[in-house]
């Protein structure tokens, strides 16, 4: 993992029950659509992901199977 997706793991970490108190504070009704827009950020990061390991474990069968032919 990259030291930068760490940092912004760690900072949604730290920032989303600052932001979630905010949002008690200020008007409790709106919790719901606070709760409704972070899925919505968060279904749209994880969408975004792009998924390496297929080509890692590729790699390591190509290499099993080229040891194995020797």
């Amino acid at each position: 993992m990259q030291p930068h997706r760490i940092l912004l793991s760690m900072a949604a970490q730290v920032i989303t029950p600052i932001l979630s108190g905010v949002v008690m504070g200020v008007n409790p009704a709106m919790l719901f659509a606070y709760i409704t827009g972070m899925g919505v950020l968060m279904g749209l990061s994880v969408a975004g992901a792009k998924h390496g390991d297929a080509i890692l474990i590729d790699e390591v069968v190509r290499r099993e199977e080229a040891a194995e032919a020797e």
